[in-house]
Parts: structure tokens; C-alpha cells; sequence
């Protein structure tokens, strides 16, 4: 229990590092990693259509399912 103010000088810099770890966890975070997904596949599926109009079937067939997966 604290009782004296020599105790309270040594609780400080405790409580001051538990207020520090708990605004360090609550900052937002930035949705960068959904972007980069969707450009992704937006690649996969653009390549997709370029075999398909290529008339590439095979591999239009691989690069859809690589696009749905």
C-alpha cells in the first residue's frame, strides 16, 4: 500500500509507463494492407481477361482461379 511520499515518488514512474503502454495501444491503424490486396487482385483478374481474349483458355482458366483464391 502506499503510505509515505517516498512510496508515491517510486508509484510514479510506474503509473506513468502504464498510461504510456495504454495510449501507445489504443492509436488508430491504417488500412494499408486491404489496398494493396485490391490492387493485387485486381491485377490477377486483369490478366485473367487478357489470356481469355487472348483465347488462351488454359491459362485464362489458372489465372481465374488464381483471382479466386
Amino acid at each position: 500500500m502506499i503510505e509515505t511520499p517516498s512510496n508515491w515518488k517510486k508509484a510514479i514512474p510506474a503509473l506513468m509507463a502504464g498510461i504510456a503502454f495504454f495510449l501507445i495501444s489504443c492509436h488508430a491503424l491504417l488500412p494499408v494492407k486491404k489496398e494493396v490486396e485490391s490492387r493485387a487482385l485486381s491485377r490477377r483478374f486483369a490478366v485473367a481477361e487478357e489470356y481469355r481474349k487472348k483465347t488462351e483458355l488454359n491459362k485464362a482458366l489458372s489465372a481465374y482461379k488464381d483471382y479466386l483464391e
